[in-house]
């Protein structure tokens, strides 16, 4: 007869001839050379696959005593099973089952399971499972599990599972899992997992996670996470993660996070970080942080970071802050730090700064800072710095300072600086000062100063205007200059404007003194020959008939209001003489009529 016979383990053929054969421990057979049974052993690998062995042509005498002992061999058209209940039901051509229940049910063609209860349900065509339980159940074609609990359930065509648990439930279609628990449980269809615990828990579709921990749970659809822990978990789908821990927990969709730590928490949808530490907390949608620690935490929608810790805490929506620790803290709505430094801590809504160090400190909204330094510390509200050192502190409200060192330190509310130097030094407020350091060192409040000379041009009190140079020539002015101070003013005599009214103390006699010239002025010599004083001759009469010069103190002009109450004072005392006169050479007057 032909020998198909199944024998539980460990039986043992001890003897029989012909048709009667005594079986005392298992082996299974589907064929067997005869020629290749020695008369006192049976070696696994004299084994051949011939198609079927009819007993009558067996040599009972070479079966004797205890010559064939093994746990389990099937040997059935070209298919190899060892191993408890291993390759025991519908075990397919060329398929290899090696182990406790290996291939035990249902194994296909051409599949490989070593290991216990690897492949031990349906498994597919060229299927491989190595491994304790490895492919066990529903491992489908093409399939690869390697290691422990590799591809364990329901592990899809052409998918690749390596190492310890991976792959180990619910593998997709040409999903790939390599490293320890490495897409162990719902690793959607092409998926990659490389590395420990890589896309442990529903890595989504066409998702790659590469390094320890990354993507570990719930990737997204075509997610990309390469780098120990990144993108671990949550991250959406189309986001990109490079880097130890980059886009750890909660990366939104379109997001995209390189550089160690980078966008760890909470990136949002479409954000950009690059950089060690880049948005590494809360960035907003959209947003964009480039550089070591760029929008570091709390970045808000739109905001832009670029630079090493640019923007590196609570930049607000809209915001730009470009250059290295730009934008630091709290950089408000829409506004725009540029340079290194630039509008470094609070920066208020709308406010811009451009420049290294600009609108350093404290900038408020609207404020605008342009040039190194400009606006540096404390520029208020809507002021205006454009220059080196322009409104470096304490600008003030809706303050304009234009030209290196304009305005530069305490500039008041709406005063206006334009020229290198101007109104450098607490300038009042509503002050103008126009030219090179003009109202240069604590300029009044309203008065203005307007300098086109090489010095500095100060002022002397409020609401009141200085202008140098200032052309001599012939005539009167309705206004009046003196060129000593470079004020520009007009006289005024009502009682309102004076105090401490007495009688002239001035010696008007002096006027007497004073001698008269004629003159060609060095500017204005077409008008010809003039005529009046020397500004040095009156001051040797009297002092105070000159002005003088605010820098050096030498006289410059003369001051006329002096000299004219002298002469009016003169002329009273004439007219007071003639009239003594008069009255001396009158005829008596008629006596009265009786």
């Amino acid at each position: 007869m032909s020998l198909f016979q199944q024998v539980p383990v460990n039986y043992l053929l001890t003897s029989g001839a012909g048709s009667a054969l005594t079986w005392t421990n298992a082996v299974s057979v589907s064929s067997m050379n005869v020629s290749s049974l020695a008369s006192n052993n049976l070696s696994v690998s004299t084994l051949t696959t011939s198609t079927s062995v009819n007993a009558s042509t067996m040599n009972a005498s070479s079966l004797s005593g205890n010559s064939i002992r093994v746990s389990t061999l099937s040997l059935q058209s070209s298919v190899i099973s060892m191993g408890l209940l291993a390759g025991s039901t519908l075990q397919n051509n060329f398929s290899v089952a090696i182990g406790a229940n290996a291939g035990q049910s249902s194994q296909s063609t051409a599949a490989i399971a070593i290991g216990q209860n690897a492949g031990q349900s349906v498994q597919g065509l060229q299927a491989i499972a190595l491994g304790y339980f490895a492919g066990s159940t529903i491992q489908n074609n093409y399939a690869v599990a390697v290691g422990a609990n590799a591809g364990q359930s329901s592990q899809s065509t052409n998918a690749t599972a390596v190492g310890y648990a991976a792959g180990q439930t619910l593998q997709g279609p040409q999903a790939v899992a390599v490293g320890y628990f490495a897409g162990n449980s719902s690793q959607s269809a092409a998926a990659v997992a490389v590395g420990q615990q890589a896309g442990q828990t529903s890595q989504n579709t066409y998702a790659t996670a590469v390094g320890w921990s990354a993507g570990q749970t719930s990737q997204g659809d075509t997610a990309t996470a390469v780098g120990a822990g990144a993108g671990q978990s949550s991250q959406a789908a189309y986001a990109v993660a490079l880097g130890r821990l980059a886009g750890n927990i909660s990366q939104s969709t379109n997001t995209v996070a390189i550089g160690n730590t980078a966008g760890q928490t909470s990136q949002g949808a479409s954000a950009v970080a690059i950089g060690v530490a880049a948005a590494y907390s809360a960035q907003g949608a959209s947003a964009v942080a480039v550089g070591n620690s760029a929008g570091n935490s709390n970045q808000f929608a739109n905001a832009v970071a670029i630079g090493a810790n640019a923007g590196q805490t609570n930049q607000s929506t809209n915001s730009i802050a470009i250059g290295s620790a730009a934008g630091v803290t709290s950089q408000g709505q829409e506004s725009v730090a540029i340079g290194v430094a630039a509008g470094n801590s609070t920066q208020g809504t709308n406010a811009t700064a451009v420049g290294n160090r600009a609108g350093n400190l404290n900038q408020f909204a609207n404020g605008v800072a342009i040039g190194f330094n400009a606006g540096n510390s404390n520029q208020s509200t809507s002021a205006v710095a454009v220059g080196v050192y322009a409104g470096q502190t304490s600008q003030g409200y809706e303050a304009t300072a234009v030209g290196p060192y304009a305005g530069n330190a305490s500039q008041g509310t709406e005063a206006v600086a334009v020229g290198t130097g101007a109104g450098q030094i607490s300038q009042g407020s509503y002050a103008v000062a126009i030219g090179f350091q003009a109202g240069y060192n604590t300029q009044h409040a309203r008065s203005i100063a307007i300098n086109a000379r090489t010095g500095q041009l100060a002022t002397t009190g409020v609401d009141r205007c200085f202008i140098a140079p200032v052309r001599g020539a012939s005539g009167s002015a309705n206004l009046v200059y003196d060129a000593g101070t470079a004020e520009v003013y007009y006289n005024t005599s009502s009682r309102k404007v004076k105090q401490d009214i007495t009688p002239l103390l001035l010696d008007s006699t002096k006027v007497y003194q004073l001698e008269a010239r004629s003159f060609v002025y060095k500017s204005d010599v077409e008008s010809g020959p003039q005529s009046g004083y020397i500004a040095e001759e009156v001051a040797d009469v009297d002092p105070s008939f000159a002005s003088y010069a605010f820098d050096d103190g030498t006289p410059v002009n003369i001051h006329w209001n002096a000299v004219q109450v002298c002469v009016v004072e003169e002329l009273k005392k004439l007219r007071a003489e003639v009239d003594a006169l008069k009255a001396a050479v009158a005829p008596a007057a008629a006596p009265a009529s009786q």
